[in-house]
Parts: structure tokens; sequence; C-alpha cells
């Protein structure tokens, strides 16, 4: 499984500076965005790592509030997921993503730990905000988690299905991620206009809610420590199980097509809204 670079991870954005350094980092053409669902946004992605620590009680009560507050109205939406608890199926067994009928199989541990989707309605503001408050939240951090996150703005490429308010706290949320990796490829175009309709047509809208899909933007001048994301909110997850099986081949053999990239893969839930 592929893992994220602690270099990438790293690039200009430490823990103490993290919210103002990224602040002084956001594009500028952020600015004008006006759009009735934000196109910015600034993602928080945890790592798994062995023996790391992460306060996920903390992260839903106290920290994602703790964002709205300090953010107000320059944003739009704060979303918070986490790893799916697996139900346990007949015979003690943990469920997966196959079809009840199929032999049942162990989903790998999940290579991101939480995540964090902030919308921005207003950058400047944004900016503005993320400075004022950049040590209270750096302090809020460390006291959540020793994980350095990936912290980069993305633009959302691709908007499908329900409304993003319409997701309340418990939608599953099934993500890939496509980490920045020298001399990899991405093809977004290819991605974005045969891929995500692929994705569509395997599982259609009695599994499939809303899909997003992100690109990285340039952060400060470095590369984003992930290329691009793919968000599926699953709207029944008896259906998106059942077509998985024959979904996940056919989107396997599409992968040399658009990529070189080791994807990594997150089966999460929303935790946490603000």
């Amino acid at each position: 499984m592929a893992e994220f670079s602690r270099r990438a991870v790293l690039k200009g954005v430490g823990h103490a500076a993290a919210f103002g350094s990224l602040a002084a980092a956001l594009p500028l053409s952020c600015i004008a965005q006006e759009t009735e669902e934000s196109a910015i946004l600034l993602s928080l992605v945890y790592p798994n790592a062995p023996r790391a620590k992460f306060d996920v009680k903390r992260y839903r009560e106290t920290h994602i509030p703790m964002l709205r507050s300090v953010y107000g109205d320059s944003v739009e939406r704060v979303e918070a997921r986490v790893p799916r608890k697996l139900p346990a199926t007949e015979g003690g067994r943990r469920g997966s993503n196959v079809p009840q009928a199929a032999p049942q199989v162990a989903m790998p541990i999940s290579a991101v730990l939480a995540s964090t989707s902030v919308w921005i309605r207003d950058a400047r503001a944004f900016a503005e905000k993320s400075t004022a408050a950049q040590q209270p939240l750096a302090d809020d951090l460390q006291k959540l988690t020793d994980i350095v996150p990936a912290m980069q703005y993305d633009r959302v490429v691709t908007l499908l299905g329900e409304s993003r308010s319409a997701i309340e706290v418990g939608g599953q949320v099934f993500s890939t991620y496509f980490p920045t990796q020298q001399g990899t490829t991405f093809d977004a175009r290819y991605f974005g206009e045969k891929v995500i309709p692929l994705i569509v047509k395997l599982y259609g809208s009695r599994a499939i809610r809303r899909i997003d899909c992100t690109l990285g933007q340039a952060q400060g001048g470095a590369e984003p420590a992930l290329r691009a994301a793919l968000h599926v909110y699953i709207r029944d997850r008896a259906v998106w199980d059942a077509a998985s099986t024959q979904a996940f081949a056919a989107l396997q053999a599409e992968t040399p097509n658009y990529t070189t990239v080791a994807p990594l893969i997150a089966d999460t839930e929303v935790v946490a809204i603000a």
C-alpha cells in the first residue's frame, strides 16, 4: 500500500506554523470565488501510523467546533471523517466491501486516520482569521494528535448528486487519494471525463449520493502532498457492497489509462459537521 511521504507532508508546514503558513499560500484565484457551493477548500488528512495518537472524541466535540468558531461565516462548512466501524456479521466476522454471498475478506487498515474538509466561502477573510488564530489552533491540534497532517488547498473540479448540506453526521464516504510522488503521472482530464462517469455507471444512484473530486493546488510554489482526491458519499451501503466486486475489476483496468500513482483508500464516516 502506498504511504504519505513525510517529506511531502512537511513541505513548508509544521504543527506550530501550519495554519498561518498555509494562509499565506492561499491561491489568489480563490479570492473571487462566488458559487453556491464553495469550490476551494482546506484539506487536512491525518495519515495512519503505528502507535499514532488521535483523540477522536476531542476531534469531534472540541476541535471541529473550534474551527467553526474561528472562521465563522468565512467558511461554508467544516466536515470531519474517521474510518468507518465495520458492523459484526453472523459468525462474528467483520463486514467488507463484497456481496454477502461471496467469501468475506478483512478490509486493510485504513491509510488515513482522519480527515477534515473546510470549504471556504470568503478566502480573504479566511486567510486573515487563519493568521490571527494560528497559535490557538496549533495548540489544540497538538492536544488532539501527534500526527502531522497533510494540509493543503484543493479545488473542487467535479460535483455530482445531492447538495453538500444534505450530508449528515453518520454518512459514509469512500475516499481515494492520489499522493504526489516523483516520477508518477496523473491525467486529471481523463479521470474526470472517463473514470468518474464509469463509477456512476457501475454503482448507480441507488448506491451513490454525492461525488466530490478535488485537485491539489500549489502551496506557496510547492507541490501539494496530494495530487487529487475522490470522495464518494454512499446512499445505500448494501447496494454499494453488492456492486463492488464487479466495479473494482473494471476500475482497476482503467487505472493505467490515467495514472501511475498507487492510490490510498479510506472507507470512512462523517463524525462531525460545523
